[in-house]
């Protein structure tokens, strides 16, 4: 199932693990991969379901209970999806993934310093650059609550484990605009603009200054 799932085939997965779930119902791990097939698809009622059966044969697996708190997250429904990623993070204290949904879902709630709070523990946790986001995350809450120095080292913070990152660079030059700093707002635009030549907004904010 995993190879037709990985290659695409996404229906024949599904049949996969159907038919192996009519010989063994009462394997969560089969569970939680129709899970993932289906929401893949984007089929919510159906992964929901399987998602939730999977924890309730086995109330310790951590996977299914992240999988289910992105699934309720993936659909708009942030209040549902803090238990399940709670749960997850009380199995597994560590896992990246769910520190950085459970952000997610608090920033939607407007909890926002719980969400800067779990950003930066994703951040303290993993330093790859492929989780440089969790600063840049929360170098915008922290613009939305106009703690406006705060932010700019959340930005510094994310160039600094991923330079080529465009949204960053954007974002900070606006900051840097409204910090009076307009000669190093110009230079950020600058760089976007190597980056991405086309970015209109970038264009149109650095013809204004």
């Amino acid at each position: 199932a995993s190879e037709a799932f990985s290659a695409g085939r996404i229906d024949e997965a599904i049949g996969f693990v159907t038919t192996a779930l009519k010989e063994k119902p009462e394997e969560a791990a089969l569970h939680n991969d129709l899970g993932v097939y289906y929401l893949s698809q984007r089929t919510f009622e159906q992964a929901e379901a399987a998602f939730g059966k999977a924890v309730e044969l086995s109330p310790r697996y951590v996977k299914a209970f992240y999988n289910l708190g992105t699934l309720y997250l993936k659909q708009g429904l942030a209040g549902k999806a803090l238990r399940p990623l709670e749960r997850a993070l009380e199995l597994q204290p560590y896992y990246t993934e769910a520190h950085y949904n459970l952000a997610q879902a608090l920033a939607r709630l407007g909890e926002t310093s719980r969400a800067i709070e779990e950003y930066k523990t994703v951040a303290r946790i993993n330093r790859t650059p492929a989780f440089a986001k969790a600063y840049y995350n929360m170098g915008v809450l922290f613009m939305e609550q106009n703690k406006l120095q705060k932010a700019l080292d959340a930005f510094k913070r994310t160039l600094r484990r991923r330079a080529d990152y465009v949204k960053v660079r954007y974002n900070m030059a606006i900051l840097l605009r409204r910090l009076g700093l307009l000669d190093q707002a110009e230079q950020q635009y600058g760089r976007v603009l190597q980056l991405e030549p086309n970015h209109t907004r970038a264009l149109v904010n650095l013809g204004a200054l």
